[in-house]
């Protein structure tokens, strides 16, 4: 994206509205901005706590720094979108469609993702505590250095998943992590949660 773009607050979009190749920046908090479309937009340390944004549309987006806690995304649609550096505690993205998106040093903890699909995706250094991917498809897609103590993976269909450097205590429907790629250092971590799933312990005492 050139340097050059033009810039659009927020804050003076409607429900509706399609912007293409700008800077957005600005503030809308608790606010609603449904069936907005952004494409090759950047988003720079905008913040939207608690507003509504469902039907969004995003493709060749950028968002840097943004505060996203309590968002709500429903049925959006992502395409080669990258979160970077943002704070996106309690996000809500049921119904999400993400292809090509990347979460890189985010805050996601309590992030709902039930039922989203989601394709080549990665989670780089992201904290996905008690994140939840009920019944969501996960497919071609790597936790990297995250963590995800807690979160919940129950009936959810995955395919292709990569986990690298990345902590799953007490993690959620194990079970269902069936077509998966463990780094060398994950081996001993997973199957530790696996089998502590199924009620064994393992015990080195005499």
């Amino acid at each position: 994206m050139a340097d050059d773009l033009g810039v659009v607050d927020i804050a003076d979009l409607t429900g509706g509205d399609e912007v293409e190749d700008a800077v957005v920046i600005g503030e809308l908090t608790g606010g609603s901005l449904d069936g907005l479309a952004l494409s090759g937009c950047r988003l720079d340390g905008v913040r939207l706590t608690g507003s509504s944004f469902d039907g969004l549309v995003l493709e060749d987006v950028l968002l840097s720094g943004c505060e996203l806690s309590g968002v709500t995304f429903g049925g959006a649609k992502l395409r080669r979108v990258r979160f970077e550096g943002c704070r996106m505690s309690g996000l809500s993205t049921a119904d999400l469609h993400a292809a090509h998106v990347s979460f890189v040093e985010d805050r996601l903890d309590d992030a709902w993702f039930r039922m989203a699909a989601i394709d080549r995706a990665e989670f780089v250094d992201c904290d996905l505590r008690r994140a939840d991917f009920y019944a969501a498809s996960v497919k071609r897609t790597g936790f990297i250095g995250c963590d995800l103590t807690g979160a919940e993976f129950s009936k959810a269909v995955v395919s292709a998943v990569r986990l690298e450097r990345t902590t799953v205590y007490d993690l959620g429907g194990i079970g269902y992590l069936r077509d998966i790629v463990l780094a060398p250092d994950q081996v001993v971590s997973f199957a530790l949660v696996f089998l502590a799933s199924f009620g064994i312990t393992v015990d080195d005492s005499d």
